[in-house]
């Protein structure tokens, strides 16, 4: 009989426990899956307020959406190839009130909290207060968020002593409790280096610095990118944040030092992105520091270099520039034209027509052609503020054909007042030149009808009057040139001028 009863409370714990074990699996599980998605929507990592759904970074990172207005390429910025298979990483916030990610985070506070009502001795309790708490504030439910981490930080478990208080920091910071905030992020650099755990320690200090430049304290963010430079053993990490440092310099007018920074990341060891927009950004400052030549040989061994071959729009729009300041208009032209004509699909083509727009306009004074550019980079696939400078020129351009049409056609009248015989001679000219296109007219539709009386067939018919009329229209076209050539100084006659 008692063993009976042993076997069936042993069987209830077993189920028990298999119930509670799979409840924290799950919970595991789908929130690894939502975090993970979490950190590829984020679009810049030094972002300390960023909306993952499509919000605008403080700080972009593909320089040239920095310098044309908006996202070249659209790309997600350099923290997912950083962090994006750490699923204990998350630098930025995000507006997450929407969308299947929310009701997964929602999912994962529910199955915790049953995970919750056992006893706190369990192995799992600490794990499901730890995820709890990230949950909460990936949802912005900061308040809510800091109470869980500060109840897993009174259980002192040493598992999680750093990395939860680097999530109450962050907690602290988003609530405005600034000093605090910061407090805790020390205390998590100091104990990460000590405790030999660098990726705390990065996402401490990449915390650290976004703040910073959020609340605009960019001489500060610039000794934190010091400080991590010299503790931090990762160079990748180096790289990534020697290219924000350089960033940051830009923003306060900076330059030269701007320029030393994007020149150190080649120190690191960068990826692609972060090579590819450091020495793009390198590149335009030598020119802005009138180092032009140097700027045109960067870009020219980029260009040279097959592993941006995928890139050359972005260099071919620069060296472009350079040309441009150079008065190679030529060599301008045909970059950004090649750049237009291949890119079509992506922002730099309508960046090309813009630039194009610019060298007519500026450069060769063609302004029929900037016109034509800057239309077509109007409704491009540009970001949006190139698109709006293409408008506004489109409409000055516009403008500026009327009043010119406008001018030409008083100046007419004003000839005319002062010269009467030129009115009556034009006047002749008109209406003899109006016979004449109406005598031809009427000459071409007795031939039509002629031939449909005898009976020809009416699709060749038709062929041999669009013959007529083409001959004849190539007959004033030459006509009009011979005269243009001839006696450029003399007006072509008005009759030649309605008969085409």
């Amino acid at each position: 009989m008692f063993s009976i009863s042993f076997f069936v409370v042993g069987c209830g714990v077993y189920r028990d426990f298999t119930t509670y074990f799979n409840t924290y699996y799950n919970a595991k599980t789908l929130f690894e899956r939502t975090e993970e998605e979490i950190l590829k929507q984020r679009k810049d990592i030094f972002a300390f307020r960023e909306d993952i759904q499509g919000g605008k970074s403080l700080f972009p990172s593909n320089q040239t959406n920095q310098q044309f207005g908006g996202d070249v390429r659209n790309r997600n910025q350099f923290g997912n190839q950083q962090f994006g298979n750490q699923s204990s990483s998350q630098f930025g916030t995000g507006n997450l009130s929407t969308g299947n990610i929310n009701q997964d985070l929602t999912k994962v506070i529910e199955k915790c909290s049953k995970i919750l009502q056992y006893e706190k001795e369990s192995s799992y309790f600490p794990d499901a207060l730890f995820m709890t708490g990230k949950a909460l504030y990936y949802q912005q439910e900061y308040s809510k968020a800091q109470r869980k981490f500060l109840e897993l930080a009174g259980l002192n478990n040493k598992k999680y002593s750093t990395i939860n208080k680097l999530w109450l920091a962050k907690t602290d910071l988003q609530l405005r409790e600034f000093e605090e905030g910061l407090k805790l992020l020390e205390e998590v650099k100091k104990e990460s280096i000590e405790n030999d755990e660098p990726e705390i320690f990065n996402e401490a200090s990449i915390t650290k610095i976004s703040f910073l430049i959020y609340r605009e304290q960019f001489v500060q963010a610039i000794s934190e990118c010091q400080d991590f430079l010299k503790n931090s053993d990762d160079d990748e990490m180096k790289a990534l944040v020697a290219n924000q440092m350089g960033i940051i310099y830009q923003k306060i007018g900076d330059d030269k030092n701007a320029l030393d920074a994007f020149a150190s990341v080649l120190n690191y060891e960068p990826t692609f992105e972060v090579e590819l927009q450091s020495r793009l950004q390198y590149a335009r400052l030598l020119k802005k520091l009138n180092r032009i030549d140097e700027s045109e040989e960067e870009l020219s061994n980029m260009k040279d270099q097959g592993k941006f071959k995928n890139n050359l729009d972005e260099i071919f729009i620069e060296l472009a520039q350079i040309y441009f300041e150079k008065g190679k208009h030529e060599r301008a032209v045909d970059l950004l034209k090649y750049v237009d004509s291949t890119y079509k699909q992506l922002p730099t083509s309508g960046i090309a027509s813009l630039k194009l727009g610019e060298v007519y306009e500026k450069g060769i004074q063609d302004y029929d052609s900037a016109y034509k550019y800057y239309n077509k980079a109007s409704s491009s696939l540009a970001p949006r503020e190139s698109k709006l400078a293409a408008g506004n020129k489109t409409k000055n351009f516009e403008r500026y054909f009327f009043l010119k049409k406008e001018l030409k056609d008083f100046s007419t009248q004003l000839d005319y007042i002062l010269n009467p015989k030129n009115f009556i001679r034009d006047s002749i000219d008109y209406a003899i030149a109006e016979k004449e296109y109406q005598d031809e007219n009427k000459k071409l539709l007795e031939q039509s009808s002629n031939s449909n009386n005898l009976g020809g067939d009416s699709q060749a018919q038709e062929s041999l009057r669009q013959q007529q009329l083409l001959i004849q229209q190539q007959q004033q076209q030459k006509l009009l040139l011979e005269k243009s050539k001839t006696k450029s100084n003399e007006p072509i006659p008005l009759k030649v001028l309605i008969a085409l």
